[in-house]
């Protein structure tokens, strides 16, 4: 990962950190720095992880400087049903939430969730850009 302080913004455009969920404290502590420092640089940070809860999980400082959370297909929907209530939740009884999860999950595991913290009024998305309804669930 460049050095934040040093690099140059062109450097800092897109980052992917991709499944680092097992790493060192020390490597999650930069990571999570990152996404709080260069947002204000223009950047673009994607945090690519198979687990967001667990004894791994997401770090929060990622989870609270995101702007977009995508989920794709859970095999616990218990651990979709926490990741909601947990984190994303605008107001959702635990049988809406699983209505949402069935709504938008199919059995070919292409679709997924996507969560838009910026633009409430299109807060849960089916992929990228179907808006879901909460009251038609």
């Amino acid at each position: 990962m460049p050095n934040i302080d040093k690099a140059d913004s062109k450097d800092l455009k897109r980052l992917v950190f991709d499944d680092l969920i097992t790493e060192k404290r020390a490597s999650q502590d930069r990571i999570v720095e990152a996404y709080t420092r260069t947002r204000k640089k223009g950047s673009c940070l994607i945090y690519i992880a198979q687990y967001f809860l667990g004894p791994s999980d997401v770090p929060m400082g990622i989870r609270l400087n995101s702007n977009y959370v995508v989920l794709k297909r859970h095999n616990n929907l218990n651990d979709f049903v926490r990741v909601i209530q947990g984190n994303y939740n605008r107001g959702l009884s635990k049988e809406q939430i699983l209505k949402l999860y069935h709504s938008i999950m199919d059995p070919s595991k292409l679709n997924f969730l996507m969560i838009d913290i910026d633009h409430p009024e299109m807060y849960y998305r089916k992929n990228w850009d179907e808006v879901v309804e909460i009251e038609s669930l």
